[in-house]
């Protein structure tokens, strides 16, 4: 019982596999795990960074991290898709 109850639990569990502030590198390695039939998330975390107030909008940036999850089980897969298929 506890076998099924571990397995139910690690089902809902989600890994990060790979982080990047490129949106193509993140839409290759997406595409890449798509590919080959990894179910993949996707984490976004937006940074907003500026200088004083009066300084031009063009020195104002903004900065996104694009964090991708696999389940737990498909780690070791998703791992060598993006590291020895590149």
């Amino acid at each position: 019982m506890f076998k099924k109850i571990y397995k139910a639990f690690l089902k809902n569990q989600w890994e990060m596999v790979f982080s990047t502030q490129d949106v193509e590198e993140y839409a290759k390695i997406k595409g890449m795990l798509m590919n080959n039939n990894i179910e993949a998330r996707t984490k976004i975390i937006n940074r907003n960074v500026s200088s004083i107030e009066l300084i031009s909008d063009i020195n104002r940036r903004r900065s996104s991290t694009y964090n991708i999850l696999v389940k737990v089980e498909e780690v070791d897969t998703a791992n060598h898709i993006i590291h020895h298929e590149k």
